[in-house]
Order: structure tokens, then C-alpha cells, then sequence
């Protein structure tokens, strides 16, 4: 069962041993305000997987309540969050933009900060069309909770990168960047509105996997000699059509439909 107003401390992860996984912290509003923490109930049988749901939490940012998931694989969120989120609108939980939704991912620090560092120059000090997407995809700009870091627009990126290596310390600096890197085991990527949309929950989870999958791919030697990390879009979202189509499919469909000029974006 979840743990209750604070946060839970031993993990257990779902799903196969070797995926990846993901944490997702949903905050969502309630008009009980944060009193419905203390009172939230849920069928014990009412998820796939026991123990999906980790905790229930107060959050000084919301007047609601977040809740906390175990770390997932991508497959154990789709399995869940339909039901999960279902759910929660019966009990009066809404989502909107002046609440957050965070997506946890393990670091991929295996050599030195570099991935760190690519993962910054797409997500953080980028421009453009890296920002549309982001926007796009997430559903808010940032503000607040989930800043970028300014730069000036004709410095060639590999400077813009090298003048916030303070940001991408094991520690870093920030906790309200886009993505926090504070974290000593995990990435926080902070930019996403919250939703009881299953549809727009589960495109956030997979586009976090989905970038961390394509930076794998992308050395720091080509993103350092671009002068607009924004050129990368292109290629990600090609990439996502030909290679992610099955690990991404919600993911896959949406950049198609957002990719039609006549379809606004939201």
C-alpha cells in the first residue's frame, strides 16, 4: 500500500529486470485542498501492479496532493495509469498547468558528465524548435518551476555548454531547472503540466525515454561544433518514427499530429 504524506524511501521497481525505469511525482488539485491527503483512499485491487502507486503527498506548490509511483518501466506506467488516473478524476482530482508533473530517470553518468552534459544542451540552454517541442510535448514553457538557463543567441554552443558545467554537477546547483540534476541517481525532468489524461501522462514518460535513448546515439563532438542545438529536432523526431514506433507508439502518433501545420499547438 502507499505510504502517506511523505516520502517513500525504499523502492521497488516494476517491471523487467533489465528496462529502464521511470519515476512519475503527479501533482494534482483538489477542492478539499491538501486536507484530501490525510483522507485519500484507494481499492487495493484496483491497479495491475501492488504497490505501483508508492505515496500520497503533501505539496506546499498545489492545493491537492501529489502522488509518487514506484520506478516504472514504460510498459508498467501503460499498464497502470489508465486505471490509476481514472480513478483519481472519481475523486475529484483535476490536473492543469499551475500543477507539475515530474519524470525521474537514471543517470547515465558512466562517462565522467558528458551525458549530462549532452542531456543540458537539448533540454536546458536550447532554443527554437527544441523548445517548441519541449513545450508541445510537456504542455507548459517552463516558468517558475522548470527554468532554462539564458544565453546569448549568436555564442557558439559549445561555450553556451562549457559556462553551465556549474549546473551539471552530481549536486547541481538548481533544483528548478527543467531538469534538475541535484539528484545523485537521477535526472528530474521538471517541465511537464499535470493531467488525469491518460494520453498526455503517458507522451511525457515516453518522451523522456525516448530523448535519453536518442542522446545515446548523438556525440557531444557534433552537438559541440552546431551553432542551434535546434537543428537536432529534425533528426529526433525522424528518429522516433523509424526506431520508436513500438517503445514509443503515443509518443510517435502525437509528434505526427503535431507535426500538421493546420494543428495548434497546445
Amino acid at each position: 500500500m502507499f505510504i502517506r504524506g511523505a516520502n517513500p524511501h525504499r523502492w521497488t521497481p516494476i517491471g523487467s529486470t533489465n528496462a529502464e525505469k521511470f519515476g512519475l511525482e503527479l501533482e494534482l488539485l483538489h477542492s478539499a485542498g491538501d486536507d484530501v491527503v490525510d483522507t485519500f483512499q484507494m481499492p487495493a485491487d484496483l491497479l495491475p501492479d501492488a504497490g505501483y502507486l508508492a505515496a500520497v503527498k503533501y505539496d506546499g506548490s498545489v492545493s491537492g496532493a501529489e502522488f509518487v509511483t514506484q520506478p516504472a518501466t514504460v510498459m508498467a506506467h501503460r499498464r497502470n495509469l489508465p486505471r490509476l488516473l481514472a480513478y483519481l478524476r472519481t475523486q475529484g482530482f483535476t490536473g492543469g498547468r499551475d500543477a507539475g508533473l515530474h519524470v525521474h530517470a537514471r543517470r547515465h553518468d558512466g562517462n565522467g558528465e558528458l551525458f549530462s552534459r549532452k542531456l543540458a544542451a537539448l533540454l536546458l540552454v536550447s532554443t527554437g524548435d527544441w523548445d517548441t517541442l519541449q513545450r508541445t510535448v510537456m504542455g507548459r514553457g517552463g516558468g517558475r518551476w522548470a527554468q532554462s538557463i539564458p544565453y546569448t543567441e549568436n555564442s557558439r554552443f559549445f561555450n553556451r555548454l562549457e559556462n553551465t558545467r556549474s549546473h551539471l554537477g552530481r549536486m547541481g546547483d538548481d533544483k528548478y531547472l527543467r531538469v534538475n540534476f541535484q539528484h545523485q541517481e537521477s535526472y528530474e525532468f521538471r517541465q511537464g503540466h499535470s493531467s488525469t489524461r491518460f494520453s498526455r501522462v503517458i507522451v511525457r514518460i515516453e518522451f523522456v525515454a525516448a530523448v535519453l535513448r536518442f542522446l545515446e546515439r548523438v556525440s557531444v563532438d557534433r552537438l559541440s561544433s552546431m551553432g542551434n542545438p535546434s537543428a537536432e529536432v529534425v533528426k529526433f523526431r525522424e528518429w522516433v518514427q523509424r526506431h520508436g514506433r513500438t517503445a514509443y507508439p503515443h509518443l510517435a502518433e502525437f509528434l505526427l499530429a503535431t507535426d500538421a501545420p493546420d494543428n495548434p499547438l497546445e
